[in-house]
């Protein structure tokens, strides 16, 4: 995952969302989470974090994710 914006995310007063609360969101995700689930998992934190109110800053992520390989025959 790359992310612009996210961590940066201010609450009421100074304090940012960080990498810290970002890492948590992203351990919360399911095993085999699809990259709009991840996304929507880490909005739902952001917004949580952020008292439901709109987040002033613009905010861009990045997830790509990859499955089981495919078993070639030989």
């Amino acid at each position: 995952m790359y992310t612009d914006g996210i961590t940066e995310c201010r609450a009421a007063g100074a304090e940012q969302y960080g990498e810290t609360r970002l890492v948590r969101a992203l351990a919360a995700a399911p095993p085999r989470s699809t990259a709009a689930g991840i996304v929507r998992i880490v909005e739902e934190d952001v917004r949580g974090f952020a008292g439901g109110r709109d987040v002033e800053d613009d905010q861009a992520a990045l997830v790509i994710t990859a499955g089981e390989p495919e078993q070639r025959s030989g």
